[in-house]
This record gives C-alpha cells, structure tokens and sequence, in this order.
C-alpha cells in the first residue's frame, strides 16, 4: 500500500499536531531536566535534553519508536478523525506507550435472548492469561522494556492496561450482539460497521465471541467438513464454543469437553496470531511439526505447550530448529531443539503410515498421537518399538509427504499492523 501524505492528514488530521508543534517550538519550550528520558519522542517535547523539541518534527507523523504500528503521535496525543480538536480515541487514557509495543483488541459477545438464553461471552480471567503470556514476551522494547502490552475490551470489569491492573470502566465500548447461530467474515464486517465505534477502526482488532460458525472444509481435504472453533485474518477475529447444535455452550471440534478457561485462552491467542501474521506452522502452514512449540501448531492449541511439568502454558515460538523427516535420530530425539534453548519443554508427534489430517481429531487423532515431556531422550520416530543407532524415515505430523520442518522466534516478526489494517496508514476503512 503506497503511503501517501495526503491521506494519512486526511483520515487522522495529523497535519493539526504538526501546527500544534510548530507553535511550540517558536515558543521554545523545552522540558524540565528532571522529565528528560533520554530517548527522542514525537510528543511535542525535548525528551532528550537537547535544547531542541522533536528535531525530526517534519518526520513526527511517521515516527513509531515501538514498531507497534500506533504512531507516537497517537499514543501520547490521542486520536483526531476530523480534525475538529476534539479526541476520538485517547490511548494515553487507555495505558498505551510510545516506548512499549501495545496491541488493542475489543470483543463484542452475542448472547441469546429467550427462557434457555446463555451468553457467548469470554471468561476476563482466560483473557488476562494471554496478557500475561504477552506481557512475558521475548520482545526488547525502547524503554529498555520486555514483552508486548495487550488491552482487550472485552466489557468494563476486564483488564485494560496490564501494566498498571487498571480496568476498562467507562472507556469500555465492547457491545452484546444479537444472537446468530452461525458467524462468517461477511457477517463479522456488517457486526463490526453496527457496533464498533469509527474511532477504534484502524487501531483496534475486532473480535467476535459467537455462538458458532457452522460446518466448514479442511483445505486440501475435498468434501470433507468439520465443525471449528475460530477463524482469523487480517483485524477480524471469530472465536466460538459453541460447534454443537441446540443451546449447549460447549468446547467442541477437537476436544470436547466443558468450556474450560485453559482453552479458551489458548484458542484465543492462536486466533491472534494468525491477525499478526502467524500462520500454523509459524513462517508456513506445514501443521504438527513436533520442532514447532507455539500454540499456533494444533498440537497445541486446545491445551497449550507443556513446560516443567505440566500442560497450559500460552506461548507463540521461541526457537530456532530443523527436523528432517527422511533422516530423524532416534537416539538424540529433539536434544537440538532442547540445546536451541527450549529447556523443560515437551512436545508432540504422531504415529501411523495412515494419513489421518483430513478426519476428525476425535475419529483418529487422538489415537495416533503421541506425547514427549523429555526432549533430550530417546524417541521412537517410526513407532516399531525400538530405539534405532541410525537415521530413521517416519511421517511424524500426519502430513501427505516427508517434509523438513523449520521452526523460529514468531515474538521477533509479529506484524502489529494486521496485514496494513492497524495504523496510520491503513487508509479509509474497508470491511473486505
């Protein structure tokens, strides 16, 4: 997408804030010695102690120090749409900071309105899981900061800014919607036009807790349908625990169950990840790879990875590793995936010559699957029994062919401006 001067003053009349700035610097105004951070700004002040107000002032409407895609414009000043000097969108209020990557999320519920209503709504304590496994991220930050502030609205009780606990409150715009049983991407847009407020497009994702979304294909398994529990692009997110028929509320699709807070959690975060660009292989689509530890890989999603002992905890990847299907040791297991850093991690890998991807998980998944909590032992790839001295060939991700698996660091490569739909540049709204 070209970006243009012109439309970015157009749609968030930042041209004002770059007169507003123009005027303080003929009056000279400089910062107090005491305020001075040391670090370059576009705040209107002399962050560096200088004697000079944003030196790069012609380049202010640009600057994003902390790569989230927020203008630091935005996050110190707020949000002008038309230019009339009154605030859209104030993300100081909200916790947002220039020097500290932030991510913006608001998740309107639907809730049934009739003598067996149930509401779709998302637990606050499964949402403050996943700030927490962000808030935790490997991301180095300007400030000298680690890991990513996630403001979810998902009504006035939940966390607003996980730096200070502050809560939504009054800020809170997150909406109840009319009951469907089946959402879409066509009908997320026409949600999102109703009920999400002009002022958070181009800042917020916008997430659907719904009721279901129906039947849909498994690519590259023609004719075959399966019910699911999310689907994600770009800044819409659709989640759902509702992939039975009648008015139960239940976690379906791969593991049924009871609608536990782990999981949702954990489905969430995969949903978010693939609105910053993750896909379920990280990098590629290849899914099940055992070297992929990120509950991106369905391996993962519904449970979360295990580390030091126990299921559930929220990650996107960390590690950098190979495995080659057509040469897999068995006596050295994944010790080089555990030597790349991943210490206290298992992980998972299936048996069978069947290619089972395009059946359900619960008709022969589950059966096939096979879980390490040691990554440094022994493992018996092929599934024959016995631990092999040399190179064994096995499918190990129930794919179609032998494939060599890649793994990185997802944190390192997010892309915060959810495919050029967040941020200053994301042009007039479209709801495609």
């Amino acid at each position: 997408m070209q970006r243009g001067a012109g439309q970015g003053l157009r749609r968030f009349s930042l041209a004002g804030w770059l007169l507003l700035s123009a005027a303080a610097c003929a009056a000279g105004r400089v910062s107090d010695d005491a305020a001075c951070g040391g670090i370059e700004v576009c705040d209107l002040e002399d962050n560096d102690c200088d004697g000079a107000i944003d030196e790069q002032l012609l380049a202010c409407e640009f600057a994003d120090s902390d790569q989230d895609a927020l203008p630091d414009l935005w996050e110190v000043r707020g949000v002008d749409l038309d230019g009339d000097g009154e605030l859209e969108l104030d993300l100081a209020a909200m916790g947002a900071d220039p020097l500290r990557r932030d991510l913006f999320i608001e998740v309107d519920h639907m809730q049934q309105d009739s003598d067996d209503a149930h509401s779709d709504a998302l637990s606050n304590a499964a949402l403050e899981r996943v700030q927490q496994a962000f808030a935790a991220a490997p991301v180095e930050n300007p400030d000298g900061s680690r890991g990513i502030n996630l403001h979810i609205d998902n009504g006035p009780e939940s966390l607003m800014d996980p730096q200070s606990g502050r809560r939504w409150g009054e800020l809170s715009e997150a909406s109840v919607l009319p009951h469907a049983d089946a959402t879409d991407y066509e009908s997320h847009a026409a949600l999102r036009r109703e009920y999400m407020g002009p002022g958070r497009r181009g800042v917020f994702r916008y997430a659907v807790a719904g009721h279901g979304l129906g039947s849909l294909p498994i690519e590259g398994c023609s004719g075959i349908l399966v019910n699911a529990n999310g689907l994600a692009a770009k800044d819409q997110m659709i989640v759902t625990f509702s992939v039975q028929s009648g008015p139960l509320v239940e976690l379906g699709g791969y593991t049924p169950g009871a609608r536990d807070e782990g999981q949702q959690a954990s489905l969430f975060m995969h949903e978010l990840g693939h609105t910053l660009g993750l896909a379920h292989g990280g990098s590629d689509d290849i899914n099940r790879k055992p070297n992929y530890l990120s509950v991106m890989n369905y391996s993962f999603t519904y449970r979360g990875l295990w580390r030091d002992g126990r299921w559930g905890v929220l990650d996107y990847s960390r590690f950098d590793s190979t495995l080659d299907e057509t040469a897999l040791s068995e006596t050295d297991g994944l010790e080089a995936l555990e030597q790349a850093g991943a210490e206290g991690y298992g992980t998972v890998f299936y048996c069978g010559d069947t290619d089972l991807s395009c059946m359900p998980e619960a008709t022969g998944l589950s059966d096939a699957r096979v879980e390490i909590t040691d990554l440094g032992a022994p493992v018996d790839w092929n599934c024959d029994g016995r631990i092999a001295p040399g190179p064994v060939a096995a499918e190990v991700n129930l794919g179609v062919a032998a494939e060599r698996f890649e793994s990185g660091d997802d944190w390192r490569r997010l892309d915060f401006s959810a495919a050029a739909r967040i941020g200053a540049w994301a042009g007039e709204f479209a709801d495609e």
